[in-house]
């Protein structure tokens, strides 16, 4: 029956168990009762529903359950103001590196970075709230060894 919404086929459909024909046209079912009515219907294409019919179905199947279909997209535009349309925002901090559990047979040679550029990206609302006070970055030398060390940070 899918075919025949979406084209100009039509679909007989025979039911052995109940000993019925149908005829699908336009996406619609028609109970026929007998031969003749079929093969009158087949053989007049007026019968079957014209191209005005077919605009008229359109329209019915575009304006049917208007405010429902209003409904939702009101929703839609407001999960896409909320969602997408929240403000996006960036903020940057020096924040000073703090270096800690530094080993007593160990020293550091040549001046090591004092800070490090921290970026935030994200919405503006949580974004307004962070302060430079509130960020400490701290690296842990405990685990360093003779030589050239590399540490890495995660936040």
């Amino acid at each position: 029956m899918g075919i025949t919404e979406v084209s100009d086929a039509e679909c007989i459909i025979i039911s052995e168990e109940r000993g019925e024909v149908l005829l699908a046209s336009q996406g619609e079912i028609q109970k026929k009762m007998g031969k003749e009515e079929l093969k009158e219907l087949l053989s007049d294409p007026k019968l079957m529903g014209d191209k005005r019919d077919k605009e008229i179905r359109w329209l019915k199947k575009f304006i049917g359950d208007l405010p429902i279909k209003g409904l939702f997209l009101i929703l839609v535009c407001l999960l896409w103001i909320f969602v997408i349309g929240i403000r996006k925002g960036e903020i940057s901090f020096n924040i000073p590196i703090g270096y800690y559990t530094i080993p007593q047979n160990l020293i550091m040679v040549g001046e090591p970075p004092r800070e490090i550029n921290v970026r935030f990206r994200g919405s503006q609302k949580p974004l307004s709230s962070i302060k430079p006070g509130h960020i400490r970055v701290e690296i842990n030398l405990s685990n360093a060894r003779s030589g050239m060390n590399r540490n890495t940070l995660a936040l």
